[in-house]
């Protein structure tokens, strides 16, 4: 999704390109160059988003299969106490 939102934001300045030059005296301009930037801030949120995400979701597996390691070890020193 980080790829993704970065390629839709750079699509989004070259799909605008020649706009300005291409509308001159529309009012709608300003507004679209406001839709734009606004477009763009939220693509490059949520990549950023996107980027903590992947640490957090790292971070939380890692964690995960180190308990889950010691769980199993656990049951191990069980199973070595019992008697045969």
């Amino acid at each position: 999704m980080r790829i993704s939102t970065e390629i839709s934001r750079g699509r989004l300045g070259v799909a605008h390109e020649g706009v300005v030059s291409g509308g001159r005296g529309l009012a709608s301009l300003a507004v679209l160059k406001d839709v734009r930037e606004s477009w763009e801030a939220r693509l490059t949120a949520v990549r950023g988003e996107c980027g903590y995400l992947s640490g957090a979701l790292l971070k939380v597996a890692k964690e995960m299969g180190e308990t889950d390691s010691a769980v199993e070890r656990s049951f191990g020193v069980v199973k070595q106490g019992e008697p045969r």
